[in-house]
């Protein structure tokens, strides 16, 4: 990912790797455990700061304290990146495991990846499986 980011023009200003205390307040304010795949990202990269806190593409990978709960009240994906200004999010189900796009026109979440680190390979090929369906 470190090196995807690099290369992108204009480069991302990514924020340091989240600190042990970083991710154990995350945990603490969810009230959940942060999803092992999620936790290895921010060890490398805790989100993205300005002044260029999206990449080219208009995505935004969010900090550990960034992180939140689509929907409060039943705690199943927890956000971590949005597309252009928060035009919609990318959960982690924490359930299955799958990365779900949030907050669109449908209002229904939408599978675009069935883990993780497919999510970020999709990502990293800018596929169409990552945009709402029309």
């Amino acid at each position: 990912m470190l090196s995807h980011w690099a290369r992108s023009s204009p480069e991302p200003t990514l924020a340091q790797p989240a600190s042990l205390s970083d991710l154990a307040e995350a945990s603490n304010r969810l009230g959940s455990p942060l999803p092992s795949p999620l936790v290895a990202l921010l060890g490398k990269c805790n989100g993205f700061v300005p002044p260029h806190d999206q990449d080219a593409g208009g995505f935004s990978f969010w900090s550990a304290d960034r992180l939140r709960w689509w929907q409060d009240r039943d705690r199943a994906q927890l956000v971590f990146c949005d597309y252009l200004a928060e035009c919609w999010f990318y959960a982690l189900d924490v359930d299955s495991g799958a990365v779900v796009l949030v907050g669109t026109e449908s209002g229904q979440p939408q599978v675009v990846a069935r883990d993780f680190f497919t999510f970020l390979d999709l990502y990293m090929t800018d596929s169409a499986a990552l945009y709402p369906a029309p």
